[in-house]
């Protein structure tokens, strides 16, 4: 039993160990639940340890903070939520108020880490779970009213946790019982004012402060200035933006942050997932426009002899795995075929007694209706001896129909405990067969997401070391074929609005409505079209009305680049993604379990030219440095990768050639659409990008072309895609 703390205080339940933490509104103690106090005055306390947060005396004297707090307290204790502590219990007593939490293993927010400024990716591991805790609460009408940076916990993990949760609501009365106010830095002007509004706009004010600090390491104005100099720059929205202490910083991030800190409340979002939302995006685009590291020649070396190494491994388990998958299977199949074969000898028996059956039954309706029959009764009226007769006769098949349905009933009886038994003792045997595999298959399982854990450890030293096995975004692999190539690319999976802005004046009615679009996976796609030295080494042909080895193909239709992508996933050891009917080719399914190459949907090709940008063309909005079209062409098509790419690094996506989607053209609609793939029948196949004899406006990223699929035209190719997965 672990000794009690001198100083130790009880509170009705409770005994409070030690003081964790004090602030001008409350104290957090550690502390344990009393389990008994002895007849000699020991106090034995329950294992768990606690946190009890007592209010300070002001709020506990208060009688209509105290009417305020015991529905707070109520409303949050019935709303809790994973990124926030939950309360568990509530104290009150003449001049105490306090509220009980689980005590997590978590560390404050320290000083350091709000004053170096940490990256985007640990600001959203640290506030993610605290913005999902926000809105969760002010969606119930919850407020902290008072959040500041110690407010925030951090968890083993790294996640954020956010506390006092549940005693500030509509606390205004808290600010004129205060002489000195606590956390002036994150209060959102009304809080200040002689007014002092408390509402979850300051709630979002005060979060967003905390980000700006964890960003930069600093608060929005000069540390120099004195309290009272810093409200006049919140309310005339003066706020220093973040780039004025980040060197570096994400446009769109800025933005977002300094519009929660925004003077009027009406101007704020109205939730925090909206800047987490940007702020996910942000670290999307930091990781994309990442150089590719330019890593010592020994150490990839060593690195690709680790890779090529963990391979084998991995191989060698994979054999094995599936040596023992296909046991398992077999039996499954055994287990099965045991199970029919009963079936089928129960049906058949079965059967045959129902024959049986059904010809008693019949031979004596047949009797009955002699014997009631009219000729029957008259011949009866003659002779009474023939009348008893044919009565004996009737009665004896009646019995005789009833001693057989007696053994029918014992028959089937014992055939459905045979049933039974056999059916039991397959069970048995296939679960045998399942204990001893499953249990050789768990070592094996566990040594192989080992091995794939190694694997992607060393796929942090260069983005290309693990081709088409990596699942960081932004990884890049190529396919050889020979001796030509082609660069591939992981895009993240995402959300994005499809279609023409509404100031877009070269947009067409097609292009419209805009709507957005949901991709939950991410997929690899070509960094440039397939060129004619690609083209060529997989078919062995090269249709292009422009000859050139690193020149875009042309000339191919819709059904050829199927068959291409067809053939380049079977020589790769992929599921080939397009099902075609063999004596109709016209008839081509997509397989989108399958891992193979494809063309692009309409949607990702829009998503990927895009690139989490709203330039009209893709990567900005100087259409020459970016693509080639009928002014800048001089009639013809050039080669792949020379013009700039978009901040995804692929190319050519507006310009030099149009490129063939999967899809049939069919009408937007204005509602969200999961990973589209367009209608199941159409006019033609759509084409997107441009090409080098069309005007500028046809390059925008929103235009949408047609075609028959059958068609050839010397503008048209196709870029490639695939779904992750090895094989």
């Amino acid at each position: 039993m672990s000794q009690i703390p001198k100083n130790a205080k009880p509170l009705g339940e409770y005994l409070l160990l030690k003081v964790v933490e004090t602030s001008l509104v409350s104290t957090r103690y550690l502390a344990k639940k009393i389990k008994e106090v002895q007849l000699d005055g020991e106090i034995i306390l329950e294992d768990k340890e606690l946190w009890v947060e007592v209010l300070a005396s002001e709020f506990a004297n208060d009688a209509a903070y105290r009417r305020k707090f015991i529905v707070e307290a109520k409303d949050a204790k019935d709303n809790s939520t994973s990124g926030a502590l939950p309360v568990l219990d509530v104290i009150m007593t003449s001049n105490k108020l306090a509220v009980i939490y689980p005590k997590i293993e978590s560390e404050a927010l320290s000083n350091t880490q709000l004053k170096v400024g940490l990256t985007l990716y640990e600001v959203q591991q640290i506030m993610q779970p605290v913005a999902d805790a926000l809105d969760h609460f002010h969606d119930r009408g919850i407020v902290h009213g008072l959040l500041t940076a110690k407010d925030i916990r951090i968890r083993k993990n790294g996640d954020g946790v956010l506390t006092r949760m549940g005693i500030h609501k509509q606390a205004r009365w808290m600010f004129s019982s205060i002489q000195s106010e606590e956390g002036l830095a994150y209060r959102a002007p009304e809080q200040l004012g002689n007014k002092k509004i408390v509402g979850e706009e300051g709630d979002r004010y005060a979060f967003a402060m905390i980000v700006y600090e964890l960003l930069s390491g600093n608060l929005p104005w000069d540390s120099k200035l004195k309290e009272e100099a810093v409200l006049p720059l919140k309310q005339q929205d003066r706020l220093l933006p973040l780039s004025t202490n980040v060197v570096r910083v994400d446009a769109e991030l800025q933005a977002c942050l300094m519009q929660y800190l925004r003077n009027s409340p009406n101007d704020r979002p109205k939730n925090c997932t909206i800047f987490m939302q940007v702020l996910n995006e942000a670290i999307v685009r930091e990781e994309q426009t990442a150089e590719i590291p330019n890593v010592d020649p020994k150490v990839l070396e060593r690195a690709q002899k680790k890779v090529s190494a963990l391979d084998e491994k991995l191989a060698e388990l994979e054999r094995k795995i599936s040596a023992k998958e296909g046991k398992l299977a077999e039996a499954k199949q055994q287990w099965k075929q045991s199970k029919e074969r009963a079936e089928r000898k129960y049906e058949e028996g079965l059967n045959s007694w129902n024959d049986r059956m059904a010809k008693g039954h019949e031979l004596l309706q047949q009797m009955e209706q002699d014997y009631d029959s009219a000729w029957s009764k008259l011949a009866h009226w003659f002779s009474q001896s023939k009348k008893e007769e044919e009565r004996l006769k009737l009665e004896a098949a009646k019995e005789e129909f009833q001693e057989l349905r007696k053994e029918y009933e014992k028959t089937r009886e014992k055939s459905e405990i045979k049933l039974k038994e056999v059916m039991e003792k397959a069970d048995l045997a296939l679960q045998a067969v399942q204990r001893k595999i499953l249990n050789e298959l768990r070592p094996m399982r566990l040594e192989q997401s080992s091995l794939e854990e190694q694997l992607m450890e060393l796929g942090e030293v260069h983005p290309k070391l693990l081709g088409f096995r990596a699942k960081k975004t932004f990884s890049r692999a190529d396919v050889i074929v020979g001796r030509s190539s082609i660069e591939m690319i992981l895009l993240p999976r995402g959300t994005f609005i499809m279609g023409a802005k509404d100031a877009d004046q070269h947009a067409e009615e097609e292009e419209y409505p805009a709507h957005k679009v949901v991709f939950k996976k991410p997929f690899w796609v070509s960094v440039v079209p397939v060129t004619q030295g690609f083209y060529r080494a997989v078919t062995g042909t090269n249709p292009s009305s422009f000859q050139g080895v690193h020149r875009p193909v042309e000339t191919v239709s819709w059904y050829e680049a199927a068959r291409f992508c067809n053939t380049l996933s079977l020589r790769e050891g992929l599921t080939p993604a397009y099902e075609v009917d063999a004596d109709e080719e016209s008839e081509i399914r997509w397989n989108k379990k399958a891992n193979g190459f494809r063309l692009l949907t309409e949607a990702e090709w829009e998503f990927a030219a895009k690139a989490n940008r709203s330039f009209l063309y893709s990567g900005g909005e100087d259409v020459d440095l970016l693509g080639w079209y009928s002014d800048n062409s001089e009639d013809t098509t050039h080669q792949v990768g020379l013009k700039q790419p978009n901040v995804w690094g692929l190319f050519d996506m507006s310009g030099n050639v149009w490129e063939w989607c999967w899809d049939w053209k069919g009408r937007y609609s204005d509602r969200v659409a999961m990973a589209p793939a367009g209608p199941d029948e159409g006019l033609g196949r759509v084409f997107r990008g441009g090409s080098w004899n069309v005007d500028f406006s046809l390059l925008r990223i929103s235009y949408r072309g047609f075609e028959r699929p059958n068609n050839r035209m010397d503008n048209l190719g196709f870029r490639i895609a695939r779904f992750p997965g090895r094989k």
